[in-house]
């Protein structure tokens, strides 16, 4: 569904003087799938269900009965993942369900050995579930082929990891580049792009630098300007303070709010900081692979 931006800043007034700043940086929230190499008839056709008027049941979300279609940026139904070894089968997540909204803010948190990680790299295509349907924008995306679920994890994913993952050998900007790459951006759009990126996370000073040479919050700011290069739907973040010292870690975190709050970013959030996820929209409480419970943290979605 396309919505222009003079329509969405008509229903929306409380956001269009964000908006108005985001024009050069073209970091407005992804109204409209991204252009992949996924057919329309595809996207038709591995839509999620609903009903005529475009609403999607979900008994899922707190408080929740129904939740407007194009207001999710992902579903996660009926998830299960298990392990196949000679010492027998391991479950590791069993019935996930649940509902990410576009420009939220959600923490995902559990104890060691809970499946966080797993849903995770399945929420981002990097691994695949035994059964059960992950949609983004409405897209159900392990019923692509191999190389549009590709196409689609570059253009509608971006990823934060704990360990930053940057390539060393090559300078801060180039890293924040990648992404753009693989996708085809323009030359000069892209390098444009990624300095603006680095200008707003407070480390353009910092472009011709390899990764090496910067501490540890630097790099993770490098890391979150590569995961908006491509200007994604949903932006997943793995233990993204976990490496950091307190001070830095909450530098971080307020990066990650700030874009939920200014610019309406998607945020997943996997945590093992109680206290952090109590900042973020909604929390989901996983244990022994399975949804324990939500909470919505009213104190800090309404602020927004």
């Amino acid at each position: 569904m396309n919505i222009s931006r003079a329509q969405h800043n008509q229903n929306n007034p409380n956001q269009s003087r964000d908006e108005d700043h985001l024009v050069n940086l073209n970091l407005k929230p992804s109204y409209s799938n991204h252009q992949t190499r996924v057919s329309q008839k595809d996207l038709q056709h591995n839509m999620v269900e609903g009903n005529n008027i475009g609403m999607v049941d979900s008994t899922h979300y707190q408080n929740a009965k129904q939740i407007n279609r194009t207001k999710i940026a992902m579903e996660v139904r009926n998830l299960h993942k298990v392990y196949q070894s000679e010492a027998g089968k391991a479950v590791v997540l069993e019935g996930i369900n649940f509902i990410i909204k576009k420009g939220e803010f959600v923490s995902i948190v559990g104890p060691s050995g809970s499946g966080k990680s797993t849903l995770l790299n399945i929420m981002g295509a990097l691994d695949t579930p035994s059964s059960g349907k992950v949609f983004i924008n409405y897209v159900d995306i392990f019923a692509l082929s191999k190389s549009q679920i590709a196409d689609m994890r570059n253009k509608l994913i971006g990823y934060i990891f704990q360990s930053y993952n940057l390539i060393n050998r090559t300078t801060v900007q180039k890293n924040v580049e990648i992404p753009a790459i693989i996708s085809g951006m323009g030359n000069k759009q892209r390098k444009s792009r990624a300095l603006k990126l680095l200008d707003l996370l407070g480390i353009k000073d910092k472009s011709n630098y390899k990764p090496t040479n910067l501490s540890g919050g630097q790099q993770q700011r490098v890391a979150i300007a590569r995961s908006l290069m491509n200007n994604p739907a949903i932006i997943l973040a793995d233990e993204a303070t976990g490496n950091l010292d307190t001070k830095t870690g909450e530098e971080v975190f307020e990066l990650l709010r700030m874009l939920t709050k200014k610019y309406n970013r998607t945020i997943v959030f996997v945590t093992h900081n109680p206290e952090l996820a109590a900042r973020t929209d909604r929390t989901i409480f996983i244990k022994d692979g399975k949804v324990e419970k939500e909470s919505i943290n009213e104190k800090f979605a309404l602020a927004k």
